[in-house]
């Protein structure tokens, strides 16, 4: 077991059994007090710790209770820090601190305590938040050091940052020591200068609403204090240790012999500290001076072009000065520190000094090639940051643009998961997560498979040997093994071995993707769709409107949680004409136009043909009197289908997931997706005709597969030469020549394939559409699952098949094992170029991205459109990368065992992949709406699939090769994945499909104390808007004035425009 505190700590031969000492033990014990112990011992030597505790728990809003026996007062916070570390640990022992942190603490805890820091790395990106996966790193940092880990340490107000910390990083601080054992050493010497929201929260008050006070972990948190920065007193050194473990706060006190407060300043301080009147007007002065000096140290920074981090407590303002960097280094930021002290004559504190991860604050995003450095493409290469800012554009000549620049690799490669997620979102972390582990799996398999079976399938037959690159690569195969062979045992070990690597990889990848997505649950506390339910199928009455009967039905059965509730409209052609409307308004606002006199229609800027963008005429005259959109119109585009908002969350979790009525097909009810991810066309899709679009949508999936059996035997017949030259005769002098047998061979098939294969994404886009998915994330997810479908079909089972389906039709659903036993090690070469042409190649037109750029070239030279900010942007493609790098997964495993000289071309792909995709997430591709980390179920259930595939088929390879007992071992290792397959899917799968009511009740319960709940219901009203209205709330019921609501006073709720492509 851990020893907790140090030998120093607990030794025994400190002088303290003399008189002089055992008088304050005397005193301790039974201290005077002139109205309850009127006979109790007198201190004459020692001021009184009650007032110092009374004013730790002023500043701390009194949410903290301090025993004044628990305070051991010295001789400034610089000493109350290294006594703490000489009791905790020993000289080579670690504690970890979160980046950037003050300077100091290199010599105040390691120098003479013979301690080490271990840095906790935390991004600009999160504003330098503490995260779980930062704590666990730092932890494996110093494991992998050889250093015991006695606790964490942080200052809370953060120096130098000037923020205070967070209630939900507390919790993670608490669990992570409590998971490993540890202490907590909170500095909260700046606990006074909180001067702006959120509020301080000490690390007791987290451990007292955690209710921990009898907990272990009470024991292992310890408190620095000071009044030098409170109060102002810096130079009275007055430090204090808080501390509920009696061990530690005895030996502390013995230590504190050496760095006393004098009697005169003990005196001083508790005549200061005793006026209460004057430190409650101190503590509001202070706070007021501290928001003027502030904001005026920020708004002249900002005068100057230089931006700092938001800050609300402290002394301190945290700079970026990126545009000052010559280039992205420490190197750069200290020779523009040194510039500044030497030219400006002003000191300031680099970001290195306090081991901040990027120079000054903020990391630049880097240039990776020519193309990137043009100002004209920004928005092709930079749209996540076009979508923030207005793009300033400089087009004045630089030779720098033409220099390719392979500088956002390493930015790439340098971006943590937490950078990933503000930028992308869960789903962006979930996808990163998919390729680590892909890469992690099948080096694994690269390494065992290379070095184990890969020299045994080469030498697995008595044949005439060449020299390695002229050999064939069926040489390396399984196919070269003799039947019957001993060594197909190292076959079926490394079987084995891939196998439960892959399941114990996947199972701590699911682990923490759960636990990523109950996080993401817990720090959604303003989400709408929490307190809002979408019911469709609202039966049709004559007496009353559809707003009528969700107003009574809910009024009736849900009376004490209903709220209120917005109605759903058909507004195709009303969406159309603002959205026309607001694009020609950019146009013309921000681009010059030629406008003929008397037409209605704009030029374009090649032809001269109109566009599709009609001009109505302004005849204001016209209008008066008029109603466009008025109350009668709104109740006729009234569709069956209401968004229901609850008082609670959890009352809107019951009745998503209740049968509402007797008959199933009515008063249909589903949590609502968030607002920016409704999908409002197909909301108004009668809900008893979506089994049928279903079924017409399987039908035609099946028809595409079949249509696309076409192209399949045509790369196949590309592979075969032979069967080419038969069929086409005046190929053969071709073919002849030196290098094409390899072309055709080789790179056609693939290219045939790849260019076919463009056409499923968006098909299959379209068929999730025209099923009905109410929200955008979920349209592209069930695409996604049909395009894997479709891959793996076609591209896999069809390239391996489709030779023995044409000869062998009636008999392949008879022999598929012998089939499968038979063609896929033989289709090895296919695979390895197709992992060449389609992986290589489609990371390659992922960064150029070739739409985005011809979308520039037509708004800048068809239409004449120089603003950037009007081309659009883009969402990730999740529906077509997801599938392929799970279907490259399932190459890496299948022929593993079978021709592992795969495995490193497949590795290639998977590190460019894993560079490449954080870099577009980063800086190409605009998240407005997710999933919340579903896509990883998917990512779950391939890998399972792929396993067991490459299970079947080597056993079906070992029957083939006569080996029964490598054969029949196989059959348990299937047996037992399946088993683990079904584990997951109980442990982990239900967390993917519903949100815990646990965690919605604690939210309830968290805003109704806080009184947040008024303020919420407020907001909901305008939460989920089809389009806006300056005059009313569209979605009510009844407009409050049928005739001052316009068509032009209607707008379109933001991100739901074409000019946006979000898929």
């Amino acid at each position: 077991m851990l020893k907790m505190l140090s030998k120093m700590a607990m030794c025994k031969s400190h002088g303290q059994d003399s008189s002089y000492f055992i008088g304050w033990q005397e005193y301790e014990k039974n201290p005077y007090d002139p109205i309850q112990n009127p006979s109790g011992i007198i201190q004459m030597g020692l001021a009184e710790n009650q007032v110092l505790v009374s004013f730790m728990a002023e500043i701390r809003r009194k949410k903290v209770k301090f025993d004044p026996k628990n305070l051991v007062l010295t001789a400034g916070s610089t000493s109350a820090n290294e006594t703490l570390i000489f009791c905790l640990a020993e000289p080579g022992e670690a504690l970890l601190i979160p980046t950037p942190y003050y300077p100091g603490f290199d010599r105040d805890l390691k120098w003479r305590t013979g301690a080490e820091i271990v840095p906790i790395h935390c991004y600009s990106s999160n504003n330098f938040r503490i995260t779980e996966s930062a704590l666990e790193e730092a932890y494996e940092q110093a494991q992998k050091l050889n250093l015991t880990v006695k606790g964490v340490f942080i200052t809370n107000p953060s120096n130098p940052l000037g923020t205070t910390m967070s209630h939900d990083e507390l919790n993670i601080l608490i669990t992570f020591a409590m998971a490993k054992n540890i202490h907590i050493v909170s500095d909260e010497i700046y606990a006074g200068t909180v001067f702006d929201s959120p509020k301080f929260i000490s690390i007791m008050e987290a451990l007292i609403d955690r209710k921990l006070e009898k907990s272990k972990m009470w024991n292992q948190v310890h408190i620095v204090s000071s009044l030098s920065k409170d109060l102002g007193l810096p130079g009275f050194r007055i430090g204090m240790i808080y501390s509920n473990n009696e061990t530690l706060i005895a030996a502390a006190t013995k230590m504190s012999s050496f760095g006393l407060i004098s009697s005169q300043t003990q005196y001083l301080l508790s005549k200061i500290l005793g006026d209460r009147k004057f430190i409650k007007r101190y503590i509001k002065e202070n706070k007021k001076q501290l928001i003027h000096r502030r904001e005026m140290l920020a708004s002249g920074l900002a005068n100057s072009g230089i931006k700092c981090l938001e800050s609300n407590a402290g002394l301190f303002c945290f700079i970026d000065m990126r545009d000052l960097l010559k280039s992205n280094t420490f190197e750069a930021e200290m020779e523009l520190w040194k510039k500044i002290i030497s030219d400006v004559g002003l000191n300031v504190s680099p970001g290195s000094s306090c081991h901040c991860s990027e120079p000054v604050c903020i990391v630049l995003f880097s240039l990776y090639s020519i193309l990137r450095k043009q100002p004209s493409l920004v928005n092709v290469y930079f749209g996540a940051k076009i979508a923030q800012v207005r793009s300033r554009q400089q087009d004045a000549f630089c030779f720098d643009r033409f220099v390719p620049s392979p500088s956002w690799i390493l930015k790439a490669w340098e971006t943590s998961d937490d950078e990933i997620y503000a930028s992308g979102g869960l789903d962006a972390v979930v996808f990163v997560r998919l390729i680590v582990f892909s890469f992690r799996i099948l080096s694994i398999a690269a390494i065992v498979c290379n070095f184990l079976v890969l020299p045994l399938n080469y030498f697995g037959k008595e044949m005439q040997r060449h020299q390695v690159p002229a050999e064939t690569l069926e040489a390396f195969t399984i196919v070269n093994v003799e039947e019957g062979s001993r060594w197909l045992w190292a076959h079926c070990f490394a079987l084995y071995l891939v196998s439960c690597c892959a399941c114990f990889l996947l199972y701590l990848e699911y682990r923490s993707i759960t636990r990523m997505r109950l996080a993401y649950f817990t720090s959604s506390v303003s989400n709408p769709s929490y307190f809002t339910v979408l019911v469709r199928a609202i039966p049709w009455s004559r007496e009353e409107s559809y707003s009528g009967t969700v107003t009574r039905f809910f009024s009736n059965f849900y009376a004490s949680s209903f709220l209120s509730h917005q109605i759903v409209y058909r507004s195709g052609s009303v969406q159309k004409l603002v959205t026309d409307a607001g694009k020609m308004c950019k146009i013309l606002k921000l681009t010059p136009r030629e406008l003929h006199i008397g037409s209605h229609s704009m030029r374009c800027g090649l032809c001269g043909t109109t566009s599709s963008f009609n001009v109505l005429p302004m005849d204001e005259e016209g209008d008066k009197g008029r109603s466009d959109f008025g109350g009668a119109d709104l109740r006729k585009k009234e569709c069956a289908a209401a968004l229901v908002f609850f008082r609670n969350r959890y009352a809107a979790l019951v009745a998503s997931q209740s049968l509402q009525s007797r008959n199933p097909m009515t008063w249909v009810t589903n949590l609502s997706p968030e607002p920016g991810d409704m999908y409002w066309s197909n909301i108004c899709v009668p809900y008893r005709l979506l089994w049928i679009r279903k079924i017409a949508i399987l039908v035609a999936s099946m028809a595409l597969v079949a249509f696309f059996v076409a192209p399949v035997s045509l790369t196949q017949g590309l592979v075969h030469l032979d069967k080419l030259q038969r069929t086409f005769p005046f190929l053969k002098g071709v073919l002849k020549r030196k290098g094409m047998s390899q072309l055709a061979t080789g790179y056609l098939p693939s290219v045939v394939l790849i260019i076919f294969m463009y056409m499923v994404p968006p098909i299959m886009l379209l068929f999730s559409t025209l099923e009905g998915s109410i929200s955008r994330s979920g349209r592209k997810r069930s695409a996604s699952i049909k395009v894997l479908c479709f891959l793996i079909w076609n591209v896999f089972f069809g390239n391996i098949l489709s030779g023995s389906v044409i000869e062998r039709f009636s008999k392949i659903f008879k022999d598929v094992t012998y089939l499968l036993a038979t063609a896929v090690p033989s289709t090895a070469t296919f695979f390895m170029t197709y992992v060449l042409t389609s992986g290589w190649a489609s990371l390659s037109i992922e960064l150029m991205q070739p739409f985005g750029l011809l979308r520039n070239l037509f708004y800048r030279f068809i239409l004449r459109n120089n603003d950037v900010t009007t081309y659009g942007t883009y969402t990730f493609p999740y529906h077509t990368e997801v599938p392929r790098i799970l279907l490259f997964g399932l190459f890496g495993f299948v022929y593993s065992t079978l021709c592992p000289l795969i495995l490193p071309f497949l590795l290639v792909y998977f590190s460019l992949a894993y560079l490449v995709y954080r870099n577009q997430i980063l800086n190409v591709y605009v998240t407005k709406y997710e999933t919340g980390g579903t896509y990883w179920p998917i990512v779950h259930n391939t890998t399972i699939f792929s396993m067991v595939l490459m299970q079947v088929i080597a056993m079906a390879v070992f029957g083939l090769k006569k080996s029964t007992v490598a054969s029949s071992f196989v059959i348990p290792l299937i047996i037992l994945t399946l088993l683990f397959n079904e584990y997951c899917r109980q442990r982990f799968q239900p967390l993917f499909k519903h949100i815990p009511a646990q965690i919605l009740i604690e939210m309830d319960r968290q805003d109704e104390q806080d009184g947040k709940m008024k303020d919420i219901h407020e907001k909901l009203k305008l939460a989920y808007t089809q389009f806006k209205c300056k005059s009313r709330t569209l979605g009510d019921p009844m407009p409050p004035d049928h005739n001052n609501c316009r068509l032009e006073d209607l707008e379109l709720k933001p991100g739901k425009s074409p000019v946006h492509l979000s898929a």
